[in-house]
């Protein structure tokens, strides 16, 4: 089964918070990740797991992990059959990563 995705964009730039930190990595880990991207379209949820209250309440937020370099993190939502990319970040900033998703897909602006 695939499923749809959107993205969540930035107010200020009109680009997509996932793009914009495509922008800040590697075309290696870019390749990754956009690779985990299809994965997810795909319905492959293999390294996906949901956050865990110890992050505050996420609101039925995942997390992909993609097991390359510094621990790169993509967070989403999934409802509907649908998959709203919010953003991505590493696994060092993770808890800042998560507060800053969690914002984003509370206030989303999305586009396909």
């Amino acid at each position: 089964m695939a499923y749809d995705i959107e993205y969540c964009i930035n107010p200020s730039t009109k680009k997509s918070y996932f793009n914009e930190y495509l922008e800040q990595v590697d075309g290696t880990t870019r390749k990754l990740l956009l690779k985990h991207i299809d994965k997810l379209k795909s319905g492959k949820f293999g390294t996906s797991s949901p956050l865990k209250n110890n992050f505050g309440n996420c609101d039925s937020m995942y997390e992909d992990k993609v097991d390359f370099g510094k621990g790169h993190r993509i967070y989403y939502r999934f409802s509907n059959g649908k998959l709203t990319i919010a953003s991505a970040g590493m696994k060092k900033r993770q808890r800042h990563d998560v507060i800053v998703a969690r914002g984003i897909l509370k206030n989303k602006s999305t586009s396909i």
